[in-house]
């Protein structure tokens, strides 16, 4: 998990309605056999807090590797949302996948709007 304000060895560093770019400490990966490479796909799970009413949502992806930028202390990825997953709403774990549209997910590119917008009133202009 990544939790704002808690030491993490992966990082959320770009999030858009069409993708995200992440942040992994390579030390975090030592014991692993993972590598990354451009055209892999990739599962994510991420929830996103809505401050104002107190909840989060929950999403699941699967990405594409776009971009892998490896360096001796981190790897860095661009990935871009081939499908996104829900859970049901009857309560069970099942994931109910759809296939993202050209312009992104609505929902995810709304909350990254609205975390823009809450940054802009309380800092001013960035």
């Amino acid at each position: 998990y990544i939790v704002p304000g808690k030491e993490t060895r992966v990082k959320v560093d770009n999030l858009s309605a069409g993708g995200l770019r992440l942040k992994i400490e390579r030390a975090a990966l030592l014991d692993t056999e993972v590598e990354f490479s451009r055209g892999q796909n990739w599962v994510v799970l991420l929830d996103l807090y809505d401050p104002e009413q107190g909840t989060r949502k929950r999403f699941f992806f699967i990405t594409r590797v776009q971009s892998v930028f490896d360096d001796p202390k981190y790897y860095e990825l661009g990935t871009q949302f081939q499908e996104y997953g829900k859970l049901k709403d009857d309560g069970s774990r099942e994931v109910v996948w759809k296939k993202v549209e050209e312009d992104g997910v609505e929902d995810v590119g709304n909350w990254v709007v609205k975390r823009h917008l809450e940054l802009y009133r309380e800092k001013g202009l960035l």
